[in-house]
């Protein structure tokens, strides 16, 4: 079927498609097919590489040439006077050491396997990773002596994560190590046998300096990380005081941030026979083409009608990702003689046009806010909705944490009311105006 496809994916330049089927083709190749492969694909200036291939792979080896040579195929090209087969002698003659013939006879024959090493020179990797705690002074109140741990990350080839343990003191500490902020960087993958060598400095984000960061250990000389697991760093790196004083980001949270490099020391690298694709597929494109399918209206059949613009949709598009804005566009049909203008009331054309994106391309928002949670339940995105969530909590403030978590509560979204809660308690000055709201009982 590789075939039929590729012929069907040349007639519509379908680019990624052709690529995929080259490469069947191309892992397939032996003395059977390979003459039905190249006359496939003469011609075609789309599928130069794989007729390069298939040329290659018969004038690599003689007995793969003679055994060509008896087919059918090749001789109606011969008997035509194909330049196809100028092609094969030339590259035939050029090829001044042939592989050795197989003595079970005339088999069918497959690419050859290879094996490869490279040798890499000693080189430094540079890393920073930025581990961000929000809502710090709550947090610590709950995981007191327990490590947190920043998310997975990588530098030079290995997978790293950072530990951090804040303490207010507890069994087996000194009194200096207690109520301070102990930071280590984990080695998780494993290390090659000469082991991995790291230079290692933490730095704290600092919101009120001149820099972004106040460097607070200077690191020390390089460590080698000989197994999983390792870990190094500082004890105490800061106390709880003064990041409580010092550096707690106006939103109450704590970044810590490490900066640090790897080196990898010269080394061989050897592979082991394994087939892989000579014709790289690139990855899929399917959500830029859509996001270019709303932009320049194309087919489009329906239009809305938002705070006086006119935004243009495909219907199909909105019945497959978003069924509960495909019945406000069904209903609005069913209204209106003109079935292809649908009026939406209520949100603004900027969210609705981010909205729509959404919806055609799956991409996260990243700088929208409130406006598209509170509009949301009206298309039912829960994915959206989710993502809008993690926006505003990131987001939170003194100065817009009631707002949050009301139209939290106003729209069901109950682990984001729970998050505003938590960071209201943390802020004394909030917490005080909390408690005013509360209403006495009645006497």
């Amino acid at each position: 079927m590789a075939r039929e496809l590729l012929v069907a994916a040349d007639r519509y330049d379908l680019e990624r498609l052709r690529l995929m089927c080259q490469n069947i083709l191309f892992q397939s190749i032996d003395t059977s097919n390979v003459m039905g492969t190249l006359s496939l694909v003469r011609g075609r200036d789309t599928c130069r590489q794989l007729k390069d291939s298939c040329i290659e792979y018969i004038a690599s080896d003689p007995e793969v040439f003679s055994v060509v040579m008896a087919t059918e195929e090749y001789q109606e090209l011969k008997n035509s006077c194909s330049p196809l087969i100028i092609e094969i002698i030339e590259r035939v003659a050029t090829h001044k050491a042939a592989r050795g013939s197989s003595s079970e006879g005339l088999i069918s024959h497959r690419l050859p396997e290879k094996t490869w090493s490279t040798h890499k020179a000693s080189e430094e990797v540079h890393g920073v990773h930025e581990f961000r705690i929000p809502n710090f002074c709550a947090v610590i109140r709950l995981v007191d002596n327990q490590t947190i741990h920043s998310g997975t990350f990588r530098v030079g080839d290995y997978d790293w994560k950072l530990a951090v343990c804040p303490s207010s003191g507890g069994d087996g500490e000194t009194a200096a190590e207690a109520g301070s902020i102990s930071v280590y960087l984990k080695l998780l993958s494993d290390p090659p046998s000469h082991g991995v060598e790291v230079s290692k400095k933490f730095m704290v984000y600092n919101p009120n300096g001149k820099s972004p960061m106040t460097l607070i250990n200077d690191g020390a000389a390089p460590t080698t990380n000989e197994e999983r697991g390792q870990t190094w760093g500082y004890k105490k790196l800061i106390t709880l005081e003064s990041a409580k004083s010092q550096y707690l980001a106006h939103d109450g949270s704590l970044t810590i941030c490490c900066d640090f490099a790897v080196t990898k020391q010269p080394y061989t690298s050897r592979s082991t026979p394994t087939t892989r694709p000579m014709i790289a597929v690139p990855s899929s494109s399917i959500a830029l083409h859509l996001d270019q399918l709303l932009a320049r209206k194309h087919g489009s059949d329906v239009r809305f009608l938002v705070e006086g613009s006119e935004i243009c949709a495909h219907s199909l598009v909105i019945a497959a990702r978003c069924p509960v804005l495909y019945e406000v566009v069904a209903a609005a049909a069913g209204d209106s003689e003109d079935c292809h203008i649908v009026r939406i009331n209520g949100m603004k054309a900027t969210v609705f046009k981010a909205v729509l994106r959404f919806v055609y391309t799956d991409d996260e928002l990243a700088t929208l806010g409130r406006s598209v949670v509170v509009d949301e339940d009206m298309v039912g995105l829960e994915r959206m909705k989710i993502i809008c969530e993690n926006f505003l909590a990131e987001h939170i403030s003194k100065e817009n944490a009631f707002d949050t978590g009301n139209m939290a509560r106003r729209h069901q979204c109950s682990k984001l009311e729970d998050y505003c809660m938590d960071f209201i308690l943390s802020v004394p000055s909030l917490a005080k105006e909390l408690i005013k709201l509360i209403p006495l009982p009645s006497p």
